[in-house]
């Protein structure tokens, strides 16, 4: 490099110029957390490593384990791999999962909330959930995931948004009806999970329903 205001060699500036640029959003990307998101009861935020025994007190009952895909938490190492895939996701610049906290006691992890791409060349969008046991009925699930998809709906070019369950589930169905979101079908069958098959029971709505139903909710 030269000290005059000119370097000697162009093409070496120019590929330092790139080196650089490709520093620098590596450093971002490390850096990077999901922005707080706020409903009227709870706050959604970045899983840390402090909140694993909060997380395995809820992953831990088997109940609230009972129609998801993932197994009861046995072990706090269970929960622990939860944050690090959150925090790999994060990383990666993936908002997925948040974890759903109570304005009134912001430190405890209570649930978790998250989206990610069915398709991204087709712009849809899947929505996946689960909350504490004690809190179920509250309706703070609903809170959460309208604060999370008015967020995806800003920073992502979205069409479709959608939601499964199993098919006894029917609270998780209800959730995703207070949505606004709308019978789909049920997939017969399709989900081989703890040792058996399920039926699944798809609902989903478009992004203008989704901003008429919720635009000033």
């Amino acid at each position: 490099m030269g000290f005059s205001g000119t370097d000697p060699d162009p093409a070496a500036r120019a590929e330092l110029n790139q080196i650089s640029k490709s520093i620098s959003s590596a450093l971002k990307q490390m850096d990077w957390m999901p922005p707080l998101l706020e409903g009227a009861r709870i706050l959604l935020r970045p899983i840390v490593e402090e909140d694993v025994e909060a997380i395995f007190e809820y992953c831990g009952d088997p109940e609230v384990s009972k129609f998801s895909t993932w197994q009861t938490h046995k072990t706090i190492q269970d929960s622990m791999a939860l944050v690090k895939y959150a925090r790999a996701n994060y990383k990666r610049g993936n908002s997925e999962p948040y974890g759903i906290v109570l304005k009134t006691n912001p430190k405890k992890v209570i649930g978790t909330v998250g989206w990610f791409w069915n398709t991204q060349q087709h712009r849809s969008i899947e929505i996946a959930y689960a909350l504490a046991r004690p809190l179920w009925g509250k309706g703070l699930i609903v809170e959460a995931v309208k604060s999370l998809v008015n967020e995806a709906l800003k920073t992502n070019d979205i069409h479709r948004i959608s939601s499964r369950c199993i098919s006894e589930n029917k609270a998780s169905q209800r959730v995703m009806e207070k949505l606004g979101m709308q019978f789909e079908g049920t997939l017969r069958q399709s989900m081989f999970i703890k040792g058996r098959f399920f039926d699944m029971t798809h609902l989903s709505m478009t992004k203008e329903e989704w901003e008429s139903k919720h635009a000033t909710s």
